[in-house]
């Protein structure tokens, strides 16, 4: 096991973390900075996870987050 391949260990369990808060918490605009304070990680941390496991940063990524869960909505046929 290389220093790597732990690195990538936990970066892939921060973005976990980072899913699983801001799936929980849709209703609310949760930002970079709310992501660090929920997660303990420097804002450079969070930055350098995202772009290790998904090449974007976490701007990018809630950005996308938010576009799907509306494309959902509009999508659904219960949402009248």
């Amino acid at each position: 096991v290389t220093a790597e391949s732990i690195s990538h260990q936990s970066y892939r369990r921060l973005l976990s973390r980072a899913r699983e808060y801001v799936l929980e918490n849709m209703s609310e605009p949760v930002t970079v900075l709310d992501l660090c304070n929920q997660l303990h990680v420097s804002r450079r941390t969070l930055q350098n996870a995202f772009h290790a496991i998904l090449g974007i940063g976490p701007n990018a990524w809630l950005k996308r987050i938010r576009l799907n869960a509306v494309r959902r909505e509009l999508i659904s046929p219960w949402s009248q």
